[in-house]
């Protein structure tokens, strides 16, 4: 899949560009390490769901109250963490591959993902796009009566997935993209703060009118008895010096049946409980191995979460990032944009 804005990710890159009253940032990287550290004012963490060495980038565009932004990668991720505490997001996210789960909603590529800033569960197949706004809560109220996202009532979801109005998703998208590339091309626009006004009022109009006319804020109990129950078993692929309980094991642990546990999973995350809970430990064995604070060697980081065959280790983990562990140790490098 092309990437929207060209990048050349064969090696981690960051460029910050600050101009009057709007700035710009461009990333890309072959680690999602780097590429969630990269957005500054967020706190986020991705892993890495899909087999094969990662690609992807990202570019930002901070308007007055307003955040543009355009993300690819070639491989599945889950990103989960905090935006800005008092926004709003809205996004679209579009793949060759299979749909996105946005806090265990399927959403298509005309499917619109809304959620508060403060909590953010997005499970994105492999050669995705994903392209959406973050916008403040003062500026999106004085234009959206239609819908109250902050702190919920009991029953009331804060994250919700509504179908685009028809033939409004793509046009959407395209419109963006269009304006981050002129953005792009032309640094005096964004010393202008007429012309971004202008802009960042026409986008999101352009979101809100794409909106269907009825929303359905119900969050249906059995969605939210699918998530949490998939978070308790997430939970269990934190870092152990045992052994990782097997699926039965952790069928008993939980009380619910191998079937709803596998149910309850290709739901809300698109794979089996094995595959992610696989994935989730060799992500945190990649993640201690690049920031490499310590002297502890492969073996000890490796069964500290839980992998005791070196063998079977290193070749899993070889089938998910594309390279043995060893490199990644020689390799490590964090970094940040200026």
């Amino acid at each position: 899949m092309r990437t929207p804005h060209e990048h050349d990710a064969s090696a981690p890159v960051g460029v910050r560009l600050r101009a009057g009253p709007g700035w710009r940032l461009d990333a890309c990287a072959v680690d999602v390490d780097d590429i969630a550290r990269s957005q500054r004012d967020w706190r986020l963490e991705y892993s890495q769901l899909s087999a094969g060495a990662y690609a992807g980038g990202l570019q930002h565009i901070q308007l007055e109250g307003l955040r543009l932004v355009s993300e690819w990668a070639n491989r599945g991720l889950r990103q989960r963490g905090q935006l800005d505490t008092r926004t709003v997001g809205f996004a679209i996210a579009r793949s060759t591959a299979g749909c996105a789960r946005f806090h265990g909603v399927a959403a298509s590529g005309d499917t619109l993902m809304i959620g508060r800033g403060d909590d953010i569960d997005l499970t994105l197949a492999p050669n995705s796009i994903h392209v959406g706004i973050v916008v403040e809560r003062a500026l999106l109220a004085e234009l959206w009566r239609g819908i109250d996202l902050q702190p919920c009532s009991r029953g009331q979801a804060a994250q919700i997935c509504v179908a685009a109005r028809p033939g409004h998703a793509a046009a959407l998208v395209q419109a963006q993209l269009q304006r981050m590339r002129e953005l792009s091309s032309d640094a005096a626009a964004l010393r202008e703060p007429a012309h971004l006004r202008r802009l960042r009022d026409t986008l999101l109009l352009a979101w809100l009118e794409a909106l269907p006319e009825r929303l359905d804020l119900a969050a249906p109990k059995a969605l939210q008895e699918r998530r949490a129950l998939v978070q308790q078993v997430c939970e269990l692929a934190a870092p152990s010096p045992e052994p990782p309980p097997t699926l039965l094991e952790v069928c008993r642990r939980i009380g619910v049946s191998p079937r709803k546990l596998e149910y309850c999973f290709k739901e809300v995350l698109g794979m089996s409980p094995r595959q992610y809970l696989r994935a989730a430990r060799l992500n945190g064995v990649r993640r201690e191995l690049r920031r490499g604070r310590d002297a502890r060697s492969i073996a000890d980081v490796a069964s500290h979460w839980g992998f005791w065959h070196m063998s079977d280790f290193a070749a899993d983990y070889k089938r998910l990032f594309g390279e043995l562990p060893s490199h990644t140790g020689r390799s490590s490098r964090a970094w940040l944009p200026a």
